[in-house]
């Protein structure tokens, strides 16, 4: 009776991810957050450490926000900065070059740069819940602040 249990579950987190457009007309209802259920399998655990590795970086607003604070950290940095940290820079500059670029030249559609988005926000509002839940405030304003640019990006696009 165990083994049929988890396959509802798994059915359930399907059409979760098959429908973020739904999740995305209430963003503004702090307590939505407080009832999404999340997995821990559902993060890696590099993201755990740092929320702002690339593959969580999706969005055009979410890139350019970082990026300009990672370089504004680099300016300040007396001497060479570590080795992680102009690798993250580097790879940043180049994620944000590789979306502009496929947008531009339509490889990447408004309607599926959408869909990745709503995508995104989903999963950024199950780790916002994560780290909320372990007491992590630092990590969970870093979540936040993604999660309140890629609701704006989205309110652009659909205008």
């Amino acid at each position: 009776m165990v083994v049929p249990k988890p396959e509802p579950v798994e059915e359930k987190k399907k059409p979760e991810k098959k429908q973020p457009e739904q999740q995305t007309q209430q963003p503004a209802n702090p307590s939505t957050n407080q009832k999404i259920s999340y997995d821990q399998s559902d993060f890696s655990c590099e993201e755990l450490k740092d929320p702002d590795i690339i593959e969580n970086l999706t969005s055009l607003t979410v890139i350019k926000d970082r990026l300009a604070v990672l370089e504004d950290q680099y300016k300040k940095i007396e001497g060479r900065p570590p080795k992680e940290f102009r690798d993250k820079l580097m790879k940043m500059r180049v994620q944000l070059k590789c979306l502009e670029q496929s947008m531009s030249e339509g490889v990447i559609t408004e309607d599926a740069y959408k869909a990745k988005l709503s995508l995104s926000l989903l999963h950024d509002r199950k780790l916002e819940q994560y780290f909320k839940d372990k007491g992590d405030s630092e990590k969970e304003k870093i979540v936040q602040s993604r999660i309140k640019l890629i609701l704006t990006e989205l309110k652009e696009l659909a205008s």
